[in-house]
């Protein structure tokens, strides 16, 4: 009987064991499949934040596309600004190169002015003292072309800043005055220059006077000075104005 209830009680403790280890066990599994589903939760839960992530990157793509053809855009109109900046340059260039010719100009121009102003008043003063002791009379066109004839004025040499159209001007106009005839002083302009010449106001009518060769030629506004037939310009010699002083 001892034994039958040792057997009893050894299987019943060995029952309890197993039913604590299955007890156990199940609480284990219980435990796991909980952290398996917060595992799938937290799977869930990254694939989600990688799709977003995905979709971020997409549109982050998208908006380094834009901001890269903005930066070629951008390069692009810098390069056509520098282009043209360039060429505003050499415009400034070229501009500056036509001021200092202008301003150069301006002073030969001043200079010429000055000179025959100067002439001018020798003349009028020389005028004003002829005419005190002699009759200045206009001449008839015969007259001018004998005057030119016998004027040795033509003869003379053309030197830069010495002895220039304005002085050959002046000698003929003092060589006229010395015959007892009426000559004017003609300053013409040109786009670039300036030239002088003499006219004569004949009882045939007005003539103008090369002295520099004694050639009769005519006097245009918006025409040309020289005779292409007969000379060769290599400069614009359209007479925008002239001026005459007797």
């Amino acid at each position: 009987m001892e034994k039958k209830d040792s057997c009893l009680l050894i299987l019943a403790i060995m029952v309890i064991s197993i039913l604590t280890v299955a007890l156990n066990l199940r609480m284990n599994l219980i435990n796991a499949n909980t952290q398996i589903s917060n595992l799938k939760r937290t799977i869930q839960e990254r694939d989600s934040a990688i799709r977003n992530l995905e979709v971020e990157k997409r549109s982050l793509h998208s908006e380094i596309q834009a901001l890269q053809n903005q930066v070629n855009t951008l390069f692009n109109e810098r390069e056509a600004l520098v282009t043209q900046i360039d060429e505003l340059e050499l415009q400034i260039t070229h501009l500056n190169s036509k001021l200092v010719a202008a301003r150069s100009d301006l002073e030969t121009r001043e200079t010429t002015i000055a000179k025959l102003q100067s002439e001018i008043i020798k003349l009028q003063t020389e005028i004003s003292r002829w005419e005190q002791s002699h009759y200045i009379r206009d001449p008839t066109y015969s007259e001018v072309l004998e005057f030119l004839l016998y004027d040795k004025t033509d003869d003379n040499e053309y030197i830069e800043a010495r002895y220039t159209c304005v002085e050959f001007a002046a000698d003929v106009n003092n060589n006229a005055f010395k015959s007892g005839y009426r000559c004017g002083f003609v300053m013409i302009d040109f786009p670039e220059g300036a030239h002088t010449i003499v006219c004569f106001n004949t009882t045939d009518g007005m003539i103008f006077v090369e002295p520099q060769d004694d050639r009769i030629v005519k006097l245009i506004v918006g025409q040309p000075y020289y005779d292409r037939t007969y000379y060769i310009c290599d400069f614009d010699d359209t007479v925008v104005k002239y001026a005459i002083a007797w």
